[in-house]
């Protein structure tokens, strides 16, 4: 907005917003004009209002006709940048020790104010000390942009400390050119929400003359997007605010899209009648008695006709988040698989959170720092791990089988490290992802290589099967994921979008998308018909290592290398709880059979169960009424987590609900 100006401002106290303390113009009738302003602006006289205000650009503009802004302008984004004045880099002081202080003012003004406010405020630190210090850098100024990264690189290390340390490393202005982050942030913008009340409270912060350096980078690299309500992003237990980089232009526009994230009628987890029971018997009619007239039969039906009508018509309307129709041909289920299913959900444990699973582990001794991930079959009876010597070995559970030594089977094939693995539904088959740039499928019946899958261009990271076998995906350093059929050795679909490697796939319940996780620090949710991109979610602060998807196909649970697990509702595109407490990078994710647990596992040696079916309803609540969000308390464990169950000297490398939601949990022994 050209009437923001560099003049003086009396600080205002945080949390506050005091017309008495806003700017005035110097010149008399400043008032009038501001009226004039406003007025033009209601009307929509766009251009008489930019004329005006190059004309009177040497005034400034006072707080209230900021307020006075109508709602929908806030929602806009073109003109929430029209807050913000457009100074030219030569605005800015050219005193590089200003960066330090107006860093410093700035972030002591964040660290002050009210408590509803700061959690979205300190979002805006990370990317200010960032392109400060890249500034710095971009000028010459080495030693100062040393000095500038030594006093507070160390306030971000927890959450960027990877970024920091690569950044650190910069000495020189031609360094930037060649150093892939810097690139990434001064090609392109970093992205925050705030809500209208934080957003106003930064406006009046942006008057004071010794912050021209702060509202530069606002200006020239921060995105920002105002949202309606108090305190929006308030519900998250930390500053886990969504950015990302680089700047995804077209999300809201991505997330506004159908998603039938139901389920089918056939998928749907049911219960036969026991079949023991004996059906109601029919009258007999007494022989004497004549058979009932054609008529009357007529005037039944016609009865139970009307009666079924208006049963249709007090029955609640259908599911319309379930698909219309499969965009893709489903496999039908095998008749032993039928009766498996029926079984297990039969047998199935009830969980809640005074109600734990049975917790089995597998421990790989001798293995640490040569095995790469290990799986376990939706039936547990087989286990396979996958190994940097480019071979993948398989136990089996089942006594009556007979094994390669006795303890395992060594198959080879692959050239190169194998990364991951994913057990078919029935159990007879497997498949492994390698290095080598290709994907094999495996039989547990002849245990031998039955098809090699060749298209990534670069390493494949991680592979799963569909819940209904036939079809699987796979992700890949290329930054690309990539749709299968078993009996096909060319990929149907190819999904295309992430800006850094793809470095986990996981299948929706329904088959009609897959999700991806990827190191540009996003999940996206991908339709397998058109292969676009239905759903972007931001908020990690690091590459996203493992995603897992709901049995109810509603939501879905994200984690890397921030240390926090993010959960996310399909319907919204909006993420409804994050929970923290894991120390470490997190390498697995899954949810219990009815969705009420989430188990995870990571390089902390911990196994952790969270609760998930109370956190989404308060998250649905909170998304739905904002104005009424209070603020969580800033701990560094989450109140969902439920149990935390550490191992003796093993990261967790892979955990896994069964059917019968018995939790399965595997990883190497670390040695001495």
């Amino acid at each position: 907005m050209n009437g923001l100006m560099n003049n003086t401002a009396t600080p205002m106290m945080s949390g506050q917003m005091h017309p008495a303390n806003a700017l005035q113009g110097p010149a008399p009738g400043s008032d009038q004009i501001d009226q004039i302003i406003n007025f033009l602006s209601k009307k929509g006289l766009k251009k008489t209002e930019q004329a005006l205000r190059q004309e009177l650009a040497p005034r400034t503009q006072n707080l209230d006709s900021l307020a006075a802004r109508t709602d929908a302008e806030m929602e806009n984004p073109s003109s929430v940048s029209a807050y913000i004045q457009n100074y030219p880099a030569s605005a800015a002081t050219t005193d590089v020790k200003n960066f330090a202080k107006s860093y410093s003012s700035f972030r002591d003004w964040v660290t002050s104010s009210l408590d509803i406010y700061k959690r979205e405020l300190k979002g805006l630190l990370y990317p200010i000390f960032v392109y400060c210090y890249l500034d710095l850098q971009r000028k010459g100024e080495s030693d100062e942009a040393k000095l500038f990264m030594d006093s507070y690189g160390k306030e971000h290390a927890e959450l960027h400390e990877e970024e920091v340390r690569r950044l650190s490393t910069l000495q020189t202005p031609e360094q930037l050119k060649d150093n892939e982050l810097a690139t990434q942030f001064t090609s392109n913008k970093f992205r925050l929400d705030l809500s209208r009340m934080s957003f106003e409270l930064l406006l009046g912060f942006l008057h004071q003359e010794a912050n021209i350096i702060v509202l530069g980078i606002l200006n020239r690299y921060i995105h920002l997007t105002v949202m309606q309500g108090k305190g929006v992003l308030s519900l998250e237990d930390g500053p886990v605010l969504e950015h990302n980089i680089p700047h995804i232009p077209n999300k809201q526009t991505v997330n506004a899209k159908e998603c039938y994230w139901g389920l089918f009628d056939e998928q749907v987890p049911k219960i036969p009648e026991n079949l023991s029971e004996k059906a109601p018997e029919t009258p007999v009619q007494p022989e004497d008695e004549e058979p009932q007239s054609k008529k009357a039969k007529v005037e039944e039906g016609q009865k139970k006709g009307k009666a079924s009508i208006a049963q249709k018509e007090t029955q609640p309307p259908p599911d319309l988040k379930k698909p219309p129709v499969s965009t893709v041909k489903l496999p039908r289920l095998s008749p032993d698989m039928e009766r498996s299913y029926l079984e297990d959900l039969s047998k199935r444990a009830s969980l809640s959170t005074i109600q734990l699973p049975s917790v089995c582990f597998y421990t790989a001794f001798h293995s640490y720092g040569s095995l790469n991930n290990i799986s376990v079959s939706d039936d547990a009876l087989y286990t396979a791990g996958c190994y940097s010597d480019s071979s993948v070995r398989l136990w089996c559970n089942d006594p009556k089988e007979d094994t390669e030594s006795g303890n395992y089977l060594h198959l080879r094939g692959h050239t190169a490290p194998v990364t991951d693995l994913s057990f078919s539904p029935d159990s007879k088959y497997f498949l492994s992802a390698s290095q080598d740039h290709s994907i094999r499928l495996w039989s547990t019946k002849t245990k031998s290589n039955v098809v090699i899958y060749k298209s990534h261009h670069s390493p494949v990271w991680s592979v799963s099967f569909s819940a209904l076998g036939y079809y699987f995906a796979s992700a890949s350093y290329d930054r690309t994921a990539r749709l299968w059929a078993t009996d096909n050795v060319n990929p149907i679909r190819v999904f295309n979008g992430h800006l850094s490697d793809v470095n986990c796939i996981r299948f929706h319940p329904n088959c009609n998308y897959v999700v991806t996780g990827s190191s540009d620090n996003s999940v996206r949710l991908w339709d397998v018909n058109t292969a676009g991109s239905v759903r972007i979610f931001t908020g990690h602060y690091g590459p996203v290592h493992t995603v897992a998807v709901s049995p109810d196909g509603k939501y879905v649970a994200s984690a890397g290398e921030d240390h926090l697990i993010m959960l996310w509702d399909l319907g919204s595109g909006r993420r409804v709880a994050t929970f923290s407490g894991h120390k470490k990078m997190i390498w697995s994710l899954d949810f219990s059979a009815e969705t009420s647990l989430l188990a995870s596992g990571g390089a902390d040696e911990t196994v952790r169960l969270w609760d998930c079916s109370g956190s989404s309803r308060q998250g649905q609540n909170q998304m739905m009424e904002d104005d009424d969000v209070t603020p969580a308390t800033d701990t560094k464990t989450s109140s969902e987590l439920i149990k935390s169950l550490p191992t003796k000297r093993t990261p967790v490398f892979h955990v896994k609900f069964t059917k019968r939601n018995m939790l399965m949990a595997a990883g190497p022994y670390r040695d001495e």
